[in-house]
Parts: C-alpha cells; sequence; structure tokens
C-alpha cells in the first residue's frame, strides 16, 4: 500500500514537472522570439531633445525653421512641386492665402522621420495659423496644434545606467570584426545549432585540471542568452537553463540575426559613468571612428576586449590588451581567416591612445527630472521607452558652460571661495520658452556624478528680492490709481507683531523722504517695498503669488515682501514664465510625448487651458519696470558684459548672503540663476555679481537659436511715460540716479 502510494506520488511529481517545464518551455520560446521580432534585445530608455516646435497661433521664427531644414540636407523645390522625403518648399502672398486667408507666408516639407508632409502658414507677424499634415499616399489631412520637428536622441539608459550605444545592421561592420570575434569567442559558430558540444567538453576537461572554473565553452547564443534572458548566478541549473534556451534561439532565429544581436549590444568597456555597448559605440570610444572604418588590428583588438573589457582594455592594461590582440590574431590565422603576413603587419600597430575628452551625460539633471515627471504620471518602469522631451540640446549646453565657467572664475578669484574645502560652491539654471511652457535646459548643480541632488526641483532656498516684483503686482491689482510714479515712503520704521518688532533697511543703508514706485522695484528697495506691502495686505500678495504659480508655504509675516521665505528654482521660473505672458497661465513641462520602442504613442501631457489672472496692465507695468532694471537698476551690469537685448529682470540676495538669484527674460525666454552652498554658508556675493553673469552668459550663448522677439504690447491703454532728470529728482530720485527715463503705463 505504502509503496502504492509512493509511486502514485513520484509520478504525479514526474507529471507536474513535465507540464511546468513544456509551460517554461513554451513561455520562453515566445519571449525569445518577442525579444528579436521587436529589434531591440536590450530594451533601453531613450531620451531625445525637441529640436523645433511650432504650436497654432504661437509666434515661431521662420529662419531657424528654414536653419533646421537646411541642417538637415532637405532640398529646396519651387512652390508646388511633388515633395519626396526631405524636400522642402516656400512661398509668400497668393499661394499661403489658398491656404488660409490671412497668410502671407508659408512652408511645406516631407518629413524624413515621420514620412508626412507638414504645412505651416504664418501671418505678418509671424504666428503659426494652419498647422497640417498631410498623408503622400492618401492625401487625407488633418489639423495639428503642435508639430516637433527632428528630435535628436541624447541618451540612452539600459535599468539606472547610461549607456553609449548605436545600432547597426550587420552587413556594415567589418568582416575582419565578425572574423576576428569568431575566432576566439566562436569558431563553429556556422556549424552549431547553439551549443558546441566540443566546446563544452573542452572547457570541462580545462576546469577539471585546473580545479576551478576556467573556461565556460559558452557559444555567442550562449553568451546571448546568459546576459539577457538570466541572472549571473553560477549554479548547474542556470547553465542547463542557458543551453535549452540557447537551442530555442537557434531554432528560431537566422545566425545572421543573432550575430547582428550580438554585436549591438555586447559589453565593451566603461567610460565614467557610461557602459559601452556594441561594436559601433566601442569603435568611437576606442578608436573615435566609425565601425565601418576599423582595420584588421582594430577588428582584433575588439574582439580581445569582448572576452573581458576590464581585464584587456588597452588604456589601462596595454600588455594584457597586446597578448590577448596577438592570440586573436593567431586564431584567425590558424583558422586560415587571414595570412600570416597580415597578422604580422597587425601587430606592428600600437594600441589607441585614449581620447582625453571624456564622454559625460549630456544632461543628467534634466534627465532626472524627467524621470521623476513619468514616475508622479504612473510609470514604473521605463525600459523600452522613447521619451521626446523639451530639452533644447544648444541651450543646456550653454546653460552648462555658464555655470561651471562662472563658478570656475568666482572660485580662482575669491580666497573666501577657494578655501571653502568641505564643499564646492553650487549654482542652477532652468530656462524654458514662455509661449509653450516647454523647459530649454535644466542645471540642477555643478556636478552630477559627485551630488545627484537636483537643486532646481528640490532645493528651498529663500528667494529674497526676486519676490519683490510680486508685491508691485498685487499693488497694481488693488490699489485704486496706483502707478509707477506714485510716491513711496523711504523713512526708516518699526513694526510689530506678536510683540516681536521688525525694521527693514536698504542694501546700501539710505533713507530719502519718498522714492517713486518703479525707483523702488528697479533698485530693489526693501524700506518702500515692506511699506507697500503692509499697505496692499500680506494675504492678498500671497493670494496673487499662488495664482501665479507659488506653491510653497507663505505666512503673512511683515518681511514677506523681501523674499523671507522659501522657494525652489523651479517654483521661481514658473511664477516668472506667468510673469512674461501677462498672466495668462501655463504649466511648465518637460516632456512632448513618450512612445514604444516601435513608434506607438502611449502617453502626453494634457493640454491646459491659457486662464488669465489678475489683470493683463498690471504685468504691462512690473515688466516695464524690470527692463528699466536692466538698462539702470540693479540689473545693469548686463550691458556692461555685452548683452544687448531686449530684456526685463530682477537680481534677488537674502539678508545673510546666503543666496544669490537673477531671474530675467525676453517675450520668448524665460531663465532663473540661483548660486550659494548647500549648507547654506554666506556666499558673500548679491545676485548681480553671483547669478547675473551666469544669466548674462547663457542668454548671449542662445541667441542663435532662440531668436530674440522684442515684447509685445498691447495695442490700446498702454501710455509711455517720458521722464526728465528734473523730473525724476522732483518725484525723489536722487540726483546722481536721474537719468532719463521712459516707462510704459497701462491704467487698470
Amino acid at each position: 500500500m505504502i509503496r502504492k502510494r509512493l509511486l502514485f506520488f513520484i509520478l504525479a511529481l514526474l507529471t507536474l514537472s513535465i507540464i511546468y517545464f513544456v509551460f517554461w518551455l513554451v513561455k520562453t520560446d515566445l519571449l525569445v522570439k518577442e525579444k528579436f521580432a521587436s529589434g531591440h534585445f536590450v530594451a533601453p530608455t531613450q531620451f531625445y531633445s525637441s529640436s523645433l516646435e511650432l504650436s497654432l497661433n504661437q509666434p515661431f521664427s521662420p529662419a531657424t525653421l528654414l536653419q533646421n531644414l537646411q541642417s538637415h540636407q532637405y532640398r529646396e523645390k519651387p512652390w508646388g512641386s511633388r515633395l519626396q522625403i526631405s524636400d522642402f518648399s516656400m512661398s509668400q502672398g497668393t499661394d499661403c492665402e489658398k491656404i488660409y486667408s490671412a497668410s502671407i507666408k508659408c512652408f511645406a516639407f516631407y518629413h524624413h522621420l515621420q514620412k508626412k508632409i507638414h504645412i505651416v502658414a504664418a501671418d505678418e507677424l509671424d504666428r503659426v495659423l494652419v498647422l497640417l499634415e498631410v498623408d503622400p499616399e492618401t492625401q487625407q489631412s488633418r489639423n495639428l496644434t503642435t508639430l516637433l520637428l527632428f528630435p535628436e536622441l541624447f541618451a540612452q539608459y539600459f535599468g539606472d545606467k547610461p549607456i553609449l550605444q548605436d545600432r547597426v545592421p550587420l552587413h556594415q561592420v567589418p568582416r575582419l570584426c565578425l572574423d576576428a570575434v569568431l575566432s576566439v569567442e566562436d569558431p563553429h559558430f556556422l556549424d552549431h545549432q547553439g551549443l558546441s558540444w566540443r566546446g563544452l567538453l573542452r572547457a570541462f576537461w580545462v576546469n577539471i585540471k585546473s580545479g576551478r572554473a576556467a573556461q565556460g565553452g559558452s557559444t555567442i547564443t550562449q553568451q546571448l542568452v546568459k546576459n539577457y534572458f538570466l541572472t549571473s548566478e553560477k549554479k548547474f541549473s542556470r547553465k542547463i537553463k542557458e543551453m535549452i534556451i540557447a537551442l530555442l534561439v537557434e531554432r528560431a532565429i537566422q545566425k545572421d540575426q543573432i550575430l547582428e544581436t550580438y554585436l549591438n549590444i555586447i559589453y565593451l568597456g566603461q567610460q565614467g559613468n557610461y557602459q559601452i555597448h556594441g561594436y559601433a559605440a566601442a569603435s568611437r570610444f576606442y578608436f573615435q571612428k566609425s565601425v565601418e572604418e576599423l582595420d584588421l588590428s582594430e577588428c582584433a583588438l575588439l574582439g580581445a576586449i569582448v572576452n573581458n573589457p576590464g581585464v584587456f582594455n588597452p588604456f589601462r592594461n596595454q600588455e594584457r590588451a597586446l597578448q590577448r590582440r596577438t592570440k586573436v590574431l593567431t586564431a584567425m590565422v590558424e583558422q586560415e581567416r587571414i595570412l600570416d603576413e597580415d597578422k604580422e603587419k597587425a601587430m606592428q600597430k600600437a594600441l589607441p591612445q585614449k581620447n582625453l575628452v571624456e564622454v559625460r551625460e549630456t544632461a543628467p539633471y534634466f534627465i532626472d527630472a524627467v524621470i521623476k515627471n513619468l514616475r508622479r504620471e504612473g510609470f514604473i518602469d521605463l525600459s523600452g521607452f522613447k521619451i521626446f522631451t523639451t530639452l533644447d540640446l544648444h541651450a543646456q549646453q550653454a546653460a552648462q558652460q555658464a555655470v561651471q565657467n562662472h563658478l570656475k572664475t568666482l572660485e580662482e578669484s575669491s580666497a573666501y571661495h577657494r578655501d571653502q574645502k568641505k564643499h564646492s560652491l553650487q549654482s542652477v539654471l532652468i530656462a524654458d520658452h514662455p509661449q509653450t511652457g516647454a523647459v530649454l535646459a535644466l542645471v540642477g548643480g555643478r556636478d552630477h556624478r559627485k551630488t545627484p541632488y537636483n537643486r532646481a526641483l528640490e532645493s528651498h532656498r529663500q528667494i529674497g528680492s526676486l519676490f519683490k516684483p510680486l508685491v508691485y503686482l498685487s499693488a497694481f491689482e488693488n490699489i485704486e490709481d496706483f502707478s509707477p510714479l506714485t510716491e513711496l515712503t523711504n523713512r526708516r520704521f518699526e513694526y510689530v507683531s506678536h510683540g516681536q518688532k521688525w525694521s527693514p533697511k536698504n542694501y546700501d543703508g539710505t533713507t530719502s523722504e519718498k522714492v517713486p514706485a518703479f525707483y523702488a522695484l528697479k533698485e530693489s528697495l526693501n524700506i518702500p517695498t515692506a511699506q507697500l506691502g503692509l499697505d496692499v495686505g500680506l494675504e492678498k500678495i500671497i493670494r496673487d503669488s499662488e495664482e501665479l504659480g507659488a506653491t510653497s508655504e507663505m505666512k503673512p509675516f511683515a518681511s514677506l515682501s523681501l523674499g523671507a521665505f522659501e522657494m525652489t528654482p523651479w517654483e521661481v521660473l514658473q511664477i516668472y514664465t506667468n510673469i512674461a505672458r501677462r498672466g495668462s497661465l501655463k504649466p511648465l513641462r518637460l516632456i512632448h510625448k513618450v512612445e514604444t520602442l516601435e513608434g506607438e504613442q502611449i502617453w502626453s501631457p494634457l493640454e491646459s487651458s491659457e486662464e488669465q489672472v489678475l489683470h493683463a496692465s498690471s504685468f504691462v507695468n512690473v515688466i516695464s519696470i524690470l527692463q528699466e532694471a536692466i538698462k539702470t537698476g540693479t540689473g545693469q551690469a548686463a550691458q556692461k558684459m555685452g548683452l544687448n537685448l531686449e530684456t526685463a529682470g530682477k537680481t534677488g540676495t537674502t539678508t545673510d548672503y546666503k543666496d544669490a538669484w537673477f531671474a530675467g527674460f525676453t517675450e520668448n525666454h524665460v531663465a532663473v540663476v540661483w548660486t550659494g552652498y548647500d549648507d547654506n554658508t554666506p556666499v558673500k556675493l548679491t545676485g548681480a555679481a553671483a547669478s547675473l553673469p551666469i544669466w548674462v552668459d547663457y542668454m548671449k550663448n542662445t541667441t542663435t537659436v532662440i531668436e530674440p522677439m522684442p515684447f509685445v504690447w498691447p495695442e490700446q491703454n498702454v501710455k509711455t511715460l517720458s521722464l526728465s532728470p528734473e523730473e525724476l529728482v522732483e518725484l525723489g530720485v536722487p540726483v546722481n540716479k536721474a537719468l532719463p527715463t521712459q516707462l510704459l503705463f497701462a491704467p487698470q
């Protein structure tokens, strides 16, 4: 009886094991086919930049569009011609009126990536009136609200590690490279069905003799399976799985496809944070040339490196790399893949020298912000997605260079900053296009590898005088007949609240009977601004600030008007973007859309309605004063640094000099800079000294890709106030500051 039960139990267990094995086999076979069919054996996360975005009813630069087309080798054809891929046409006048009656400029181009014809029509102010997408085969068209042109792949990640990887078809890899890697890794690749029994037996015998796992005997197919289907654990059961899956791969996939996949994904080294995958990326890294240009010695070296990129790295272990290269060349001769004289010539060639230009992540803080954004949207695993971002590569490079160059200059010219051994001076620069809210550049610190903490998003710092424009906005909004010439008291006063006394001081310690409102803001005077904040009402100022994008906690303390509270640079950019938009709200965004690697769109941010908060006239008044701040106020150093743009901006310095800010903008470009120490060590510099130079450097170096646009004012109800030096003195402006001034004033 016991025997029967035991036999039944064994048979049941065997049956279940067979069922489980068959289920696993079928499931694994489907997975293998799916992996190869997708064309992406390794599912990276790909990040694309935004080259040029056109939006309906928004201004654009025809010159920039033309430059983009020409930089991507588009060919111009006469208007009305039949367009092929990468052709474009442009016209004016009657031709454009046929598209839309009010249009006077028009472009048509056959998008080389999307395989669609796009038509853009604009009016005399270069506002986009029509965006059309036309299917060249069916001639069916659809209206678009936005069009993203020519995004460029700027970063790839495998898991949370940045990688360098360029896919190339097998026919672009030199035959010598194929022979080199096959000669040492899998000489019988074309003959076996996934397993090399000869190799396995040889490895078994070598391991027995050496008393350790000295040789693996794996074929190229097994190497693929081991690295990308299984874990790296060294167990007999894993080896059995590896062998079975290798047989499945060989049964389902052609040899050429297996070899092409292997050459595109194999790990071949490390540069900084980057993992180097595939022959194309390795060719650029080790030899600074494309894979098609590799000669025999270079192909043999890559064949050597494949075995162990750490041990046979030619930059670190030249002797070992030479020995392994010789072994590859010898194997190629023995297998009659090359002649002996070919080997001798190849052995005479020196190893490559290390490229002194280290590859760095293009925009690590920006990518961090994008990933955090997608996590909030519910994305857990980003593998296998193409993320089309708002990043402008030129703007990002300009931002990073501006931050690095100025911080280096500050430290080299200041003993105080050189002596801060425990930490380094940090800066943040974040910029966007106010018409769309697209974030163009984001630098969250000096060096992401040393401090990945993203200050642009997470660092709450006191904003100081950056907040003052919001006090004046509320004054224009809430005080009847308030104007840029309204006289404000500039005498010291004492404010008592909850038993606490507070008495603000001006930066330079001066006082006077009165000053006009515009002067108090452009010169960032504390006393009149603090008094004005109390007159307006601190609760009202908080309410107006929250409507413009403030999310950090603000309490109605008297010092609120002077920015004695904390915000993140992201918040500041949002607020100044909405100021630049005259109170028409536009949320910041980092992402255009997310697609699968096959091109299926799976997510895009919701389009938001443009809600107007406060009166547009209030913003006209404040922006005009902030323009004057650049011309003759706290930001006037910008002109001395060579910035010849129509800009508006505001410095920000906290009373203890721990935080130095500058926020400035043109009609179509907003940028915010913060400088300081993470541990609140005083920076001992004003916003004009520490952050304004970074902003100026950045703005100057982006004018070629972000064409500066003059401010656009309402045609009605805007007056020009022209003030002579005498009139300014009469209003309370000091004689030495009384320069001819022109202001815009838009009464409520």
